[in-house]
Order: structure tokens, then sequence, then C-alpha cells
């Protein structure tokens, strides 16, 4: 069995409760966390986290082993449709880490953005 090692923050329909949950439902959940401030999720049939304004997007944190992380590579289309990079975390007990997580570089003109900033 490979090592899960391989820090993952999710946001959308990876976590727990939604339906790609499924691929990483074996692996580590380690916290609620949220992003630093400078994210934001656009709806696009999917949602679509960026690089922009100044609020946190809230998710959970996971370990995941190499094999698995993969896996969420293909579903995530990186690098094609999401790219997958390191951003700063904070956990539900204050601390700070880091971990990938998939973003969209290009969005799509008329997207709507989330009221908030908890994909639900």
């Amino acid at each position: 069995m490979s090592k899960r090692n391989i820090p993952l923050f999710v946001y959308g329909t990876l976590k727990r409760g939604f339906y790609n949950h499924g691929l990483i439902k074996d692996q580590d959940f380690v916290s609620a966390a949220k992003t630093e401030p400078g994210f934001i999720i656009y709806m696009n049939g999917v949602p679509e986290m960026v690089r922009e304004g100044e609020k946190e997007v809230l998710g959970e944190f996971f370990k995941l082993d190499e094999k698995t992380f993969e896996l969420v590579d293909r579903l995530e289309g990186h690098p094609i449709y999401y790219k997958r990079d390191i951003i700063l975390i904070e956990l539900e007990d204050g601390t700070k880490t880091k971990a990938w997580a998939y973003l969209r570089p290009n969005v799509h003109k008329g997207t709507k953005r989330t009221k908030d900033i908890e994909y639900v």
C-alpha cells in the first residue's frame, strides 16, 4: 500500500457527501479547512476556484496516496481544464499548511460567482 502523504485541499464535488467523493473516500481526511484570502468560486456546471478577490474558500484537507492523486488529476483534467497548484490553507484548529488545489486558469465570461465563501 502506498503512503498517504500528498496534501490536497478540496472545495467542490470531491468533498464528503458530494458525488465525486467516492474517488478519495478511502484516503485520509485531516480537517475542514479554508484557503488564504484571495480566491473565489465560479459556477459553470461545476465549481471552479480561481485566484481573484479577497475571499476565502471553505473546503476539506486530505492526505492522498500517489495512485489516488493521479486519479484525481485525471478527473480534474489537469493540466488542461484545471491546473494543480500549491496554496496556503488554514485547518480547523488554526494550523496553516500548504496543499495542492485545483484552480481554473481561465474562467469563461458569463459564469456566476458564488454568493458566499462556501460551495454548497
